[in-house]
């Protein structure tokens, strides 16, 4: 009767210390690259803000004049939103120096 081979297997412990290692190794984004993608995102509300409101003032009919109040608040707060992360990152940068 022929022996059975056993496949060694690698202990748990093997297993998270690779998968610790690789998400160390990651490297986060540096500051000109997050003032980037800010300000782009700023830009991008703060438009879509101002097109809502300018479309909320030429429509006639009340169901679009809603939605595209409702559309032009939200996207302003979230311009608001990225402008305080903008100006945050601002004083990190200036901070730093």
């Amino acid at each position: 009767m022929a022996a059975k081979r056993r496949v060694k297997r690698g202990s748990r412990r093997a297993g998270r210390n690779s998968r610790s290692a690789s998400r160390v190794s990651g490297k986060s984004m540096d500051y000109r690259k997050k003032l980037y993608v800010s300000l782009r995102s700023l830009i991008t509300f703060a438009v879509l803000s101002a097109v809502s409101y300018i479309l909320y003032g030429y429509v006639a009919k009340e169901i679009y004049a809603n939605f595209f109040y409702i559309t032009a608040i939200v996207s302003g707060f979230v311009a608001i939103a990225f402008l305080m992360v903008y100006l945050i990152l601002l004083f990190m940068k200036w901070l730093k120096k």
